[in-house]
């Protein structure tokens, strides 16, 4: 037994000997206003008192210096440590005042030049009343070297305006469990009166493991030998172009041309009333689209185009398929929507005939038809380049906050896998610790726990509800008084009128998208003034769409014939690879897939509300 309680003991003084971390002061020192200033990275196990008897700094100074007056420190968190040479310190330092009849903790704090919550820190009993007689230190604010915090709680000083629901909703929590730990708020609430709040922990934090796998991936968009080894196959760098021979081009959109021809008045109920069913943008893709295939032809490119209405009706697409020249076709655009593209895949595939599809974004169409090319990337791929986005972002807290919705927990799933994936790259890096947020629960404060001062914050949001947004917006814009925050959205965010732009600005607001349009890029300039020319009426992005689209397809049939699909590559030499409102470069998603393209633009607010490209 003896023997038992010995051991006991013995691993109770190892496992506390081990739990100890040494505290360092760190090598690097910066100057800021002129102040020497240390930088200190918080290793597991370091204590804020560890840290500022090391420095020879009051607690209090660190509170001050890094904004985190009422929250405990973090592992990996990088404090700044003001400079104090050998043989100064900043020591503790008190004086006290004896509670008169009459005085409040107003009147108390307005005498000393100190904050209400300042002396409530410092003395427990007062958190509630004071009472005549009653002695209370008052903090030296210059000098304590305080030691105190609070992990449970927010101290909040009312101002004018404030209530009990306001304060709910902004710290996530109830009336009622305010009223439970205030019983004075219970009256009503009164300017400069002190809440303690409890705080609610509603954040799921995990720690991602990274495997570092240096296993190349497989290059799908090069060379490959599954057509080469077929007859009459012409590898690319032995295709040479001839004008006498015409290229056959199949442009497949629903126009919808007989519904169309009905006078506008019958469509009354529609959202554009001059055009049946949302048909408008396919007209606006195929004016842009012509723009292209006039500028190809006085560049030399001999080809015949046939415009097809789909009707958005398999039978009709089926009826389109089985036309006789359609066998001669050497490129198909379209069709739009995925059950008239699996359809025409098919044919695609059985006749070795590369199709485009130009709006779509599922990229299931693309599985086990290696002759289809996707121009919109799907959702899965601009994660996966915000992902690789967030890791060239060195020293980031990464917090996800959601609605709670089975859409964006499928997000954020998502999410985890690439950048798992992204930040295998790092080899600094041994996890990745991603903080999960359902704000309907927790609300901005679990949000403000979750932040960590001196890091870049990086807060994804996976929503497009413009009720969420504009409130998560609205409080998170009061947290870049203390924090570094870069704000990852969806591009849906700009059409919404609710939202505060200069609130974006502030917040660093990022998002990605397929496609950025520079009106001072001089290629853009050209193809505006052409269209007006030719339509006398501005471009809608549809007509960007299919002018980039027939565009840069047209050139890569030219350049490698109708097999070019072993020739798109980054390295390439095809010289519009950057279009004016895409950029293409297309990979295979598997070895018998399609390819997808995954040029992303990561777009941001620049100083005057404009946006422009972060990947340049």
């Amino acid at each position: 037994m003896n023997k038992f309680i010995n051991l006991v003991v013995l691993t109770f003084f190892i496992s506390t000997v081990l739990a100890q971390v040494k505290t360092e002061r760190s090598n690097k020192i910066i100057i800021i206003d002129g102040k020497k200033i240390y930088l200190h990275i918080v290793k597991a196990g370091q204590t804020l008192y560890s840290i500022s008897k090391v420095y020879n700094v009051s607690q209090k100074n660190i509170y001050k210096e890094n904004n985190i007056f009422t929250s405990g420190i973090k592992s990996g968190q990088v404090l700044k440590i003001p400079f104090i040479t050998e043989g100064q310190s900043d020591k503790a330092d008190y004086s006290t005042h004896k509670v008169e009849k009459g005085e409040t903790l107003y009147s108390i704090s307005r005498k000393y030049n100190v904050s209400i919550n300042d002396i409530i820190l410092h003395n427990s009993a007062a958190k509630y009343n004071i009472n005549v007689g009653q002695i209370i230190k008052i903090p030296n604010l210059e000098k304590g070297n305080f030691e105190f915090q609070d992990d449970n709680y927010f101290y909040h000083t009312v101002i004018s305006g404030e209530s009990l629901f306001s304060l709910s909703q902004l710290y996530g929590s109830t009336i009622e469990q305010i009223k439970l730990t205030n019983s004075d708020a219970k009256k009503g609430l009164k300017v400069g009166q002190v809440l303690k709040i409890s705080k609610i922990n509603y954040d799921n934090t995990e720690r991602l493991p990274i495997s570092y796998d240096n296993t190349p991936n497989s290059n799908f968009h090069r060379y490959s030998n599954l057509y080469f080894e077929t007859p009459n196959v012409t590898p690319c760098n032995r295709f040479v172009y001839n004008s006498s021979k015409k290229f056959n081009i199949a442009l497949m959109l629903p126009f919808n041309l007989y519904r169309n021809t009905i006078t506008s008045g019958e469509y009354e109920d529609e959202d554009d009333k001059l055009f049946y069913k949302n048909t408008r943008r396919f007209y606006e893709f195929y004016e842009g689209a012509l723009v292209a295939v006039q500028q190809l032809k006085t560049q030399g490119l001999s080809l015949n185009l046939f415009v097809y209405d789909t009707e958005n009706s398999p039978a009709k697409v089926k009826q389109i398929i089985s036309k006789p020249e359609f066998s001669n076709i050497d490129l198909i655009i379209g069709p739009v929507y995925s059950k008239n593209i699996k359809i025409v895949g098919n044919f695609a595939k059985t006749h070795k005939i590369n199709l485009i599809s130009p709006l779509s974004k599922k990229n299931i169409v693309l599985k086990n038809n290696p002759f289809i090319f996707e121009v919109m990337p799907s959702d899965v791929m601009k994660i996966k380049k915000t992902s690789d986005f967030l890791c060239r972002i060195y020293d980031t807290c990464i917090v996800i906050v959601h609605n709670g919705s089975k859409k964006e927990k499928e997000k954020i799933d998502i999410y985890k896998k690439k950048l798992v994936k992204s930040f295998s790259s790092r080899k600094d890096i041994k996890e990745v610790v991603l903080k999960n947020i359902n704000y309907n629960k927790g609300g901005i404060s679990a949000i403000r726990n979750a932040l960590s001062p001196g890091l870049k914050n990086i807060i994804i949001i996976p929503s497009n509800s413009e009720v969420f947004i504009t409130k998560v917006i609205k409080n998170l814009h009061e947290l870049t008084k203390k924090y570094e925050i870069i704000l990852i959205g969806e591009p849906s965010w700009e059409l919404h009128k609710n939202i505060n732009h200069s609130y974006l600005k502030k917040l660093s607001f990022h998002y990605v998208s397929s496609f950025y349009i520079d009106y001072d890029n001089w290629r853009v300039k050209s193809f505006l003034n052409k269209y007006r020319d030719i339509y006398r009426t501005e471009p809608s992005l549809y007509a960007f769409e299919g002018y980039d689209i027939m565009n840069y397809f047209l050139n890569a049939i030219k350049q490698y014939g109708r097999n070019f699909q072993f020739c798109l590559s980054p390295y390439d030499k095809l010289p519009n690879r950057k279009g004016i409102i895409f950029d293409f470069n297309f990979e295979r998603t598997g070895i018998n897939n399609g390819f997808e393209n995954n040029s992303i633009h990561i777009l941001q607010y620049n100083e005057n509300f404009k946006l422009e490209k972060t990947n340049k």
